[in-house]
């Protein structure tokens, strides 16, 4: 086979999902990137050797990683092989399609395919290559469009509307027609200009009048779409697994918003404007092959021309763009995290090295954008002149053919009408052309976002034992390794030990954020791999380390919107001393809280956080390092507050710290995997 497929990365970290992609694809396998992404147990980290291995031989492929000399690899050359190379001073994978004589072909992830010569390829090679052979037949799995789905249910909800802007388009399409064909009906018999003069008039003014309304009802249908669409996309945030949003930067999820907001706009425009332009154009077509097939089939070669010079020049432009988003991406990501860290940057005295990054970045930006404008000028100005000279012709041909008695002056201005109609419908469609390309490379991001959504199911309480048998997690690294327990209804249990023993990630497992363990889960008798996402939802509380504050007062930070019962409110802010809190401000529960808590100490935060997790108190709470910014007393009370106030729920706390375990009936202790109690 001599097939090189490119499959561009996403992420920063996709490169080696992309690398697998490509290699399914180039089996005639399909298989999405968000699939890849998780099979492969890619992170914010990257992906290693090791889990590429591993994932790909549960679809199929036999696979092993090695190291080997670069000029030996390349000799014994027969299929294609991913490398882990580095490259600008990062580390990366690219695939190795074609090897010759002098230049080596790689699909680079980043910017799709080139040839590199040997040397160059030396340089990024770290070593380590994965060969992948295919051994059985691969999956093919049709990627469902969401985006294009959700877009048609919106519209069609508004059908009514839809279908008086296709009528309405028809409507204008007619009249545009026959006023052209008026200016010609004019100049060949002048004597009807007093006659048809209000008529004419007339026939504009109700033109007009009409692609007006077409207007306001395509923006009320815009809305209503808009509205509707972005209700389901907002929705969906609501329903991405654990691992899509930690394991992706800030910027990188703004990012798809973005994209998907382009998008939406791009197809909605498509949608409500073709019908008018592609009546236009094939109207303005018929017509003009009618009155004259010379001016016909000049305008077409011109079109032609304009078209081939467009496709020419696009390679360089989509390259370019591509390279600018990513560029913006990165200078994006780099903006919002120097500005959540203006604290520490203060604190450290790095503004100036701060200062220097943000600058380079963005110079690196505007030196991409100054290159696109560069090229958008260049190629708008020799289109521009191509269809100025275009003008130029019709007009002659058309005078010339006018002086010979073929046609008359009347058709030389219609011919001059319609040449102007399907160059600016050409136009605009080409113009729109690195957009819609663009567009179709996000559609794949857009849509690993969007495909996840509320699963039906039975909502139902779940409230016994938490069994543990043999639970292992981690590929490269055991993070848990062989661990068993039993937790009783209603027990309250701490889990102890060392940092990075594993003990958020015990309860994350417990939560269904990660489902690639060994061994088995059992809750209330149930395998947790056949409980469902919501179902868990509905009957654990998880308050973490990591939660955030929003901007607004205590009470609503604590309530978010919920109907409470004051007793029980008042009770929570009690035993969790929030209480001490609101007392201690002037404007008590009213108080504004900044940005993420910025004008409270951590404790103060963190019993917050602790008030608003157990308000709804479920009937398992696991409560993880919540209280690590609070002293040691304090922290003893306010737990010794909630197992009491909690007598019937099962808790497990999450601690580091001694002293605190004689508050519960077990101790589990990880690494050790010891239990007491």
């Amino acid at each position: 086979m001599n097939k090189k497929i490119v499959v561009l990365q996403c992420d920063m970290k996709d490169c080696a999902p992309a690398c697998v992609s490509s290699i399914i694809k180039y089996y005639n396998g399909n298989l999405d990137l968000e699939t890849i992404r998780e099979l492969i147990h890619t992170s914010n980290m990257g992906t290693n050797a090791y889990d590429i291995v591993t994932g790909v031989k549960e679809l199929g492929f036999d696979a092993y990683a090695g190291k080997a000399r670069l000029d030996i690899l390349l000799k014994c050359f027969d299929s294609p092989l991913i490398l882990h190379v580095k490259k600008k001073n990062f580390y990366h994978f690219v695939v190795v399609y074609k090897v010759t004589n002098k230049r080596v072909t790689i699909m680079d992830p980043a910017v799709g395919l080139i040839k590199v010569s040997y040397d160059e390829l030396e340089k990024m090679y770290l070593g380590v290559y994965i060969k992948l052979t295919k051994i059985k037949e691969l999956p093919v799995v049709k990627n469902d469009n969401h985006l294009l789905k959700i877009l048609i249910g919106a519209v069609f909800k508004n059908k009514k509307c839809l279908a008086l802007i296709l009528a309405l388009s028809l409507f204008v399409f007619l009249t545009s027609l026959a006023t052209s064909i008026f200016y010609k009906v004019f100049l060949d018999n002048t004597t009807l200009i007093k006659k048809y003069t209000l008529v004419f008039i007339l026939v504009i003014t109700l033109k007009y009048i009409i692609d007006y309304i077409r207007k306001i009802i395509s923006i009320k249908l815009h809305k209503n779409v808009d509205e509707a669409v972005n209700d389901e996309i907002i929705c969906r945030l609501f329903f991405l697994p654990y691992s899509y949003y930690k394991n992706r930067t800030t910027g990188e999820m703004i990012s798809r918003f973005n994209d998907l907001d382009s998008l939406k706009e791009l197809i909605l425009d498509l949608a409500l404007n073709s019908l008018v332009n592609v009546l236009m154009f094939l109207g303005s077509t018929l017509l003009m092959l009618f009155i004259s097939k010379k001016v016909f089939f000049f305008t077409l070669s011109l079109l032609m021309i304009y078209l081939i010079i467009t496709i020419i020049v696009y390679k360089f432009y989509d390259k370019n763009v591509r390279l600018t988003q990513e560029e913006k991406g990165a200078y994006n990501s780099l903006l919002i995290e120097s500005i959540e860290a203006l604290e520490t940057i203060y604190n450290l005295n790095l503004k100036d090295r701060f200062q220097n990054k943000i600058h380079t970045y963005y110079t690196n930006l505007l030196t991409l954008v100054n290159k696109l404008n560069i090229y958008n000028t260049t190629t708008s100005m020799i289109l521009m002149f191509l269809l100025e000279i275009g003008n130029i012709l019709i007009l002659y041909i058309g005078i010339s053919l006018s002086n010979n008695n073929i046609i008359t002056i009347g058709e030389v201005m219609l011919l001059y009408v319609l040449y102007s109609y399907l160059v600016t419908t050409v136009k605009e469609y080409l113009s729109k052309l690195p957009v819609v390309k663009y567009g179709l490379k996000n559609i794949e991001k857009v849509n690993s976002f969007l495909k996840y959504k509320e699963d039906n199911c039975n909502y139902y309480s779940i409230n016994g034992d938490i069994k543990v048998n043999n639970l292992t997690y981690g590929t490269y690294h055991k993070i848990i390794n062989s661990l068993s327990f039993d937790i009783k209804k209603g027990e309250k249990v701490i889990l102890s030990g060392p940092t990075a023993s594993g003990k958020s990630t015990l309860l994350k497992i417990l939560l269904k954020y990660f489902t690639s363990y060994e061994g088995a889960i059992y809750i209330d008798n149930i395998d947790l791999k056949n409980m469902n996402s919501q179902v868990v939802r509905n009957n654990f509380n998880y308050i973490g380390q990591n939660e955030r504050l929003f901007t607004d007062t205590i009470i609503n930070n604590i309530t978010l919107g919920r109907e409470v019962d004051k007793s029980v409110l008042s009770k929570i802010l009690e035993l969790t001393h929030v209480k001490e809190i609101i007392e201690s401000k002037g404007l008590k529960e009213n108080t504004f809280i900044e940005e993420n808590g910025f004008n409270l100490s951590g404790g103060e935060r963190q019993r917050i956080i602790l008030a608003r997790g157990l308000l709804k108190a479920k009937n398992y709470i696991f409560i993880d390092e919540a209280l690590s910014e609070v002293d040691f007393e304090l922290e003893k009370t306010i737990v010794k507050n909630i197992l009491d106030y909690f007598k019937d729920k099962t808790i497990i706390y999450v601690s580091h710290k001694n002293g605190i375990e004689e508050l519960f009936d077990k101790n589990i202790i990880l690494r050790s995997v010891k239990i007491n109690g």
